[in-house]
């Protein structure tokens, strides 16, 4: 067997090596030698054992490597994992914070909305204890009172010819006045007041309205538009005759002071009636009695913009903001428009006298006016049609597709109501798409002031109208454009994930 190995090896290393023996001397060397080839053989497992140990070594490196490499991502995960939640409990505070400033401002807000409401203006009912206009409340009720017309034989021509209301429970001091100038309650000195009225004692009550301007008009029983009733009545004074005394309006429904029927002609009240000359007759005639009634503005302040509320409260992310401050005429709009949308705002297009907000959209190519607009009900009429028209035709001259919306003030729902609108309707060629009732106010009919016109109708889709809790008494109306806008670009968020390191 050894015999054969020797022979293969032999022949497979046929051709022999040359190997140096010394510097010069060459020799061929046959692999034929027993000893040779295991000395080959030893040299070969010595090289192979020491390749294992630079393997191993190797392995040992690489394992301690990665070792340390899982170590360190372990660490530096667990490290972003803090961080993370350190981040995550940061802005859990800033939202607790945050709640807790909304909160404030909800309570401001609060304080400031019935701060508002408790303004206002005062006025006088003659002749009731207690006040019963809407929004309005009682401040005090008490006696009528003023200067007595008449002492002895003698009629006292002097002294003040106003009427006060006295408190019921006055602050009185400690020092005797002097004896020329005095204050009486008053009496109604004419049983046409009412049934049992003659002599009785004249009772007051001093109210607080919710609204600007509260004012008396003689000859009327009925408020003018956009005014709203307190009271009415009659008007009365002192006898012509008598010391000088000023025209209040007593309560159609007068009441009296208890206990206070005796006739002691203090200050007297009688109703007066008209009386023709320069007074023209017609429109009145001659000794009829004179109506009266108190009214009051209706409040125009629903939304109070000025330089009291600062940019940040209305800004809104990837909006852009225009504001437009409450005037003399009352109104403060606000407008937003994405940001991605190209668009610009535009003030040589928004009217003079309607609190308005112009600005240009455009959407896949073509522009839109988009207008926003309130109307107060001071604007009278002719001066909202005027304004109107005027602003629009300087709008159509560069623009074909337009859209007006807001708050008009006009009663789409009632004929009687509505014709200012119609006739600027009409005469700019737009129409209104909003249907239903918009506006619902407490003690009326529900009616459709909020309006979308436009030019442009077959151009638009999905009108709604609805209640989002956000107005006391308006509900939100809103249109989409047939245009296909593209939607808001979100940005890339990139990161690590550490679910698959190994």
């Amino acid at each position: 067997m050894a015999q054969e190995l020797v022979c293969l090896l032999s022949f497979t290393f046929a051709f022999g090596l040359q190997v140096s023996l010394g510097e010069h001397v060459k020799k061929r060397l046959l692999l034929n030698d027993p000893a040779i080839f295991n000395s080959r053989l030893a040299k070969l497992e010595s090289t192979i054992q020491s390749m294992d140990k630079v393997i191993e070594s190797m392995n040992i490196t690489f394992n301690a490597k990665l070792k340390s490499m899982e170590s360190s991502y372990q660490a530096n995960l667990q490290t972003k994992v803090r961080d993370h939640e350190r981040h995550i409990l940061n802005l859990t505070s800033s939202i607790s914070t945050l709640r807790i400033d909304i909160a404030n401002q909800q309570n401001t807000m609060t304080q400031m909305s019935q701060s508002f409401q408790e303004r206002g203006s005062t006025y006088v009912r003659w002749g009731k204890t207690g006040c019963s206009g809407t929004g309005t409340k009682l401040v005090y009720s008490g006696y009528s009172s003023g200067q007595k017309f008449f002492y002895g034989n003698d009629y006292y021509r002097g002294g003040p010819s106003n009427m006060l209301c006295l408190p019921e429970h006055p602050e009185l001091s400690n020092t005797t006045a002097g004896t020329n100038s005095y204050i009486y309650g008053s009496e109604y000195d004419d049983a046409r007041f009412g049934s049992g009225a003659q002599n009785q004692d004249v009772p007051c009550a001093l109210c607080l309205s919710n609204t600007s301007t509260t004012v008396m008009i003689p000859g009327r029983k009925s408020c003018f538009s956009g005014w709203r009733i307190e009271y009415s009545g009659f008007l009365a004074s002192g006898a012509y005759h008598h010391a000088a005394s000023s025209f209040v309006c007593i309560d159609k429904q007068p009441e009296f002071i208890p206990g206070g029927r005796s006739d002691n002609n203090d200050k007297t009240l009688f109703i007066t009636g008209y009386k023709c000359g320069s007074l023209p007759c017609p429109p009145y005639t001659d000794d009829l009695q004179v109506y009266c009634v108190k009214r009051e503005t209706k409040d125009t302040k629903e939304t109070k913009i000025d330089q009291s509320f600062p940019d940040a409260q209305f800004r809104v992310d990837n909006y852009h903001f225009w504001r437009k401050d409450r005037n003399a005429h009352g109104g403060g709009i606000v407008m937003y428009i994405r940001s991605d949308l190209p668009c610009d705002r535009k003030q040589n297009m928004e009217c003079e006298i309607i609190e308005s907000i112009a600005a240009e959209l455009v959407v896949n190519g073509k522009k839109w006016l988009i207008s926003g607009m309130y109307r107060p009900q001071t604007i009278s009429d002719n001066d909202f049609i005027n304004d109107f028209t005027k602003t629009h035709d300087k709008i159509s001259v560069k623009y074909d597709n337009m859209i007006f919306l807001g708050d008009l003030n006009y009663n789409l729902l009632s004929i009687d109501k509505c014709t200012p609108l119609s006739t600027v309707c009409d005469i700019c060629g737009i129409e209104n798409i909003v249907k239903g009732a918009t506006c619902f106010t407490k003690d009326a009919k529900p009616t459709l002031n909020d309006v979308i016109l436009t030019n442009k109708k077959n151009m638009l889709q999905n009108t709604t109208n609805f209640n989002c809790g956000l107005s006391d008494v308006h509900n939100i109306i809103a249109v989409q454009l047939k245009s296909d806008v593209p939607s808001i670009k979100k940005p890339l968020k990139k990161y690590r994930s550490y679910k698959t390191a190994r």
